[in-house]
């Protein structure tokens, strides 16, 4: 005879064998992307902000910030403001973050009168703590007279939603499985659970958007911006000056535009990504992304400068054009051309096509540091306090010594000439019947060289010459996705002091601040552009940026936070 089931074995089947379907075929839990609009014009997320939060609790570089005197008497302020709320609540900084800091997105979507906000937080499986949470909080606010507040005011495709109104601001909300979902504005609600719902495309159906956020979306920081569609939102409440600045810029020409930052990869750091109009493009963003050269001034370098920038326009015309755009723009009356015409019946020479053409576009500028700036009325005192040399490329040495025979000429200045390892030097004297500042000038393959040292000068020939030893800045050259227009290096462990030490707020870093920052790797900045397409990064790849971070605060933040 078969043998009986035991009844008390039966529930344990069921569950089981529920369990083992739910492994096997796991529910689709609800993503932020589905409750995005595919048209939407911005899009901001961000995550993993507990883990950002938990490696600042272990740092050892944060305790000391927040160990700052200063510091920690801001840090008992804010914990007094919300002892109230934890008292009351049951709310503390740390529960904040673990519950709300998995991932955080907002969107914006034009709408009528106003444009439509919305915020979807994934809490990571945190959703009865924000429930518990976002209860208290409403309870709070419906103790004030003012502001009305209806739990569980209605549905909306069988989404049960709630509403908060505070003075003007209504706020409409609702829990779907792990995702906490406001509506800031009218129909942003309404127009996020049409997408949930599948009644709208979500931004998870635009191609363009999956492949830039695949590419840039792997730090703490996303941004998505649709420029043609943020640019009507923009520009509707300029007046005529304002629209003729924003026409002078050409940000009509931007057509996406994304940011990312990364705190927690040794490789991270700053990126700003644009994509302008493959045609059609106008004012300085038109003439400045352009493609990128080879840069030649980087021969001059030896690795051992405190900082480092290079311009390299495609050609010198777009220097130019960028002179003169931003000249007319700030003075419409025409004296920009005036002074041009003046200057060139002065010189006898074409400026655009004798001075401005005997050059690439390629500029740079570097030098060192000292212990402290003295006060910067102009950029050559700037240039002569930081011990600075600029380099440019020689496009057409002919016409540029044209241009300096006519300055020496008409100007009848006196200039000494040496022999520097093969290199001639040029010395002027300003001024020349008492000499205080000695301009050294000279050219040396095929760069024109400038400086207020001779020692500078002597530097930047020898290393043409022989070649730098730059292994570090050359590898981060060759990472860049296409020749850059601009490239930035700068030594953070002396530019820092130097700059707290400067100026009428000027404050002494003590020793033992200044060699928490030693050993920082320079920062490296660079941009590029490629077609249609330009990137605009920022990182220090030695270690964590959230790690680089602490070690800057613990210098600045004593001088900040008083």
């Amino acid at each position: 005879m078969r043998k009986q089931l035991n009844r008390t074995w039966l529930p344990a089947l069921i569950l089981s064998n529920i369990i083992v379907l739910l492994v096997a075929f796991p529910t689709n839990a609800a993503k932020i992307e589905e409750l995005i609009p595919k048209d939407s014009i911005v899009y901001v997320t961000l995550r993993d902000l507990d883990d950002v939060w938990g490696t600042i609790e272990e740092s050892e570089n944060w305790k000391g910030v927040f160990n700052e005197p200063s510091v920690k008497s801001k840090i008992d302020e804010l914990n007094e403001g919300m002892q109230m709320l934890n008292l009351m609540l049951g709310i503390d900084v740390p529960g904040l973050v673990e519950a709300f800091g998995h991932q955080i997105a907002l969107m914006l979507l034009p709408g009528d009168p106003e444009p439509m906000i919305g915020v979807v937080v994934n809490t990571g499986g945190a959703i009865r703590e924000v429930e518990r949470i976002v209860t208290g909080l409403t309870q709070l606010a419906g103790m004030d007279e003012g502001n009305d507040v209806r739990p569980q005011a209605g549905k909306y495709r069988k989404i049960e939603y709630s509403t908060v109104q505070i003075d003007e601001v209504l706020l409409t909300y609702a829990f779907i499985g792990d995702l906490f979902v406001i509506g800031f504005t009218p129909g942003s609600f309404e127009v996020m659970i049409d997408t949930y719902r599948k009644k709208r495309e979500s931004i998870r159906l635009n191609d363009q958007f999956q492949q830039i956020q695949k590419e840039f979306g792997g730090g703490q920081v996303f941004a998505y911006i649709n420029g043609e569609g943020a640019l009507p939102l923009v520009t509707a409440d300029m007046d005529e000056k304002e629209r003729h600045e924003f026409d002078i810029f050409g940000l009509d020409s931007l057509q996406t535009l994304v940011f990312s930052l990364d705190l927690l990869d040794v490789d991270g750091g700053v990126q700003l990504y644009a994509q302008v109009k493959p045609e059609g493009r106008s004012g300085i963003l038109g003439i400045l992304l352009q493609e990128g050269q080879p840069l030649q001034s980087i021969e001059g370098l030896s690795g051992e400068e405190d900082f480092f920038i290079a311009i390299a326009p495609p050609n010198s015309k777009a220097i130019w054009k960028f002179i003169e755009t931003i000249a007319t723009g700030a003075d419409s009356s025409g004296g920009f051309y005036d002074g041009v015409a003046a200057a060139e019946r002065f010189l006898n020479l074409d400026i655009e096509n004798d001075i401005v053409g005997a050059l690439t576009g390629e500029i740079a500028l570097w030098g060192n540091f000292g212990d402290k700036i003295e006060s910067i009325d102009t950029p050559i005192d700037l240039f002569y306090e930081i011990d600075a040399a600029i380099v440019a490329e020689l496009k057409n040495p002919a016409k540029w010594h044209t241009f300096l025979d006519s300055i020496q000429n008409l100007a009848n200045l006196s200039i000494q000439q040496y022999d520097y390892n093969g290199t001639t030097l040029h010395q002027l004297s300003l001024p020349p019947e008492n000499p205080t500042v000695t301009i050294n000038y000279g050219e040396v393959k095929n760069l024109f060289l400038v400086s207020f040292s001779e020692e500078r000068f002597e530097s930047v020939v020898d290393n043409a010459l022989t070649g730098p030893a730059v292994k570090g800045f050359k590898k981060r050259l060759n990472a860049l996705p296409a020749d850059p227009i601009l490239i930035l290096q700068l030594k953070l462990d002396k530019f820092l002091p130097t700059l707290m030490a400067s100026g009428e707020d000027s404050v002494q870093i003590s020793p033992h601040l200044i060699q928490q920052i030693q050993g920082i790797e320079p920062l490296f900045a660079s941009i590029s552009v490629k077609g249609n397409e330009a990137w605009f990064k920022v990182g220090i790849a030695s270690e964590e940026m959230v790690e680089v971070l602490g070690k800057i605060a613990s210098v600045i933040a004593p001088a900040i936070v008083k």
